[in-house]
């Protein structure tokens, strides 16, 4: 285990190598760090058997922009990456299952966020202050109760899209936790054909959302379509 504070506050750390055998990061273990960039638990050669990240172990890294977990990760605690303003990209792996809260609160780059089928909970306010979100893929998640209630705050609500399994729209729409995301899309089936749920108006399609569709039928847009994505209906059969 990284003990608490091992690193906090060093500004000019910019790299983190040599933890082959690191199972746990702890409290505040990098706070702070302010010039490290990338983030990669997933190299074997050198944090590739974390399996905790604990609460605030990344907090106010503000010039980390990826984050890559390991395999082995299976939970993020409080504030794991809250302030970490520049953050764009993080990979959540196959067997995350606890997403702490506020882990990601105030990453205000972070466009999207998929996440994994291991999943049992997303705590509150996980991803509160996160501006630039307008992608919440949940593909894999059957269950919208896996989502608090204010796991996203309302702006995301608003204007992200939310994938959801196909067959489970209904449950979402009906579930407190998240009937309030404005745009629904149940995700490509094994036919690879998404179809659109909207509960107000959906402005425009994402890119390739029906890419390779190959099943037969219309497709039925709720009222308020008024401009749909690159390659939208593309290599429809």
């Amino acid at each position: 285990t990284l003990p608490y504070s091992a690193f906090y506050g060093c500004s000019k750390l910019s790299f983190v190598y040599n933890g082959t055998n690191v199972t746990e990061i702890g409290t505040y273990a990098f706070g702070n760090c302010t010039a490290m960039q990338a983030l990669n638990l997933n190299d074997a050669t050198y944090f590739g058997k974390v399996e905790t990240v604990g609460s605030n172990a990344f907090r106010g890294c503000t010039s980390l922009t990826s984050v890559r977990l390991a395999d082995a990760t299976t939970a993020l605690y409080t504030y794991a990456f809250a302030n970490c303003s520049a953050l764009r990209y993080i990979d959540l792996r196959g067997n995350l299952k606890t997403i702490g809260g506020d882990a990601f609160r105030n990453c205000a780059a972070l466009p999207k966020v998929q996440f994994p089928e291991t999943l049992e909970a997303v705590n509150s306010n996980a991803f509160t202050g996160c501006a630039s979100l307008k992608l919440v893929d949940a593909s894999y998640t059957a269950d919208p109760a896996v989502f608090a209630a204010t796991a996203f705050d309302a702006d995301t609500k608003a204007s992200a899209r939310l994938y959801v399994p196909l067959g489970s729209e209904t449950a979402y729409h009906a579930s407190d936790n998240t009937d309030a995301f404005n745009y629904l899309i149940a995700n490509v089936n094994e036919e690879g054909f998404a179809e659109v749920f909207e509960k107000g108006s959906l402005p425009a399609t994402d890119d390739y959302v029906f890419h390779y569709r190959v099943s037969s039928g219309d497709t039925d847009f709720y009222p308020g379509v008024y401009s749909t994505g690159t390659s939208t209906f593309s290599l429809n059969t």
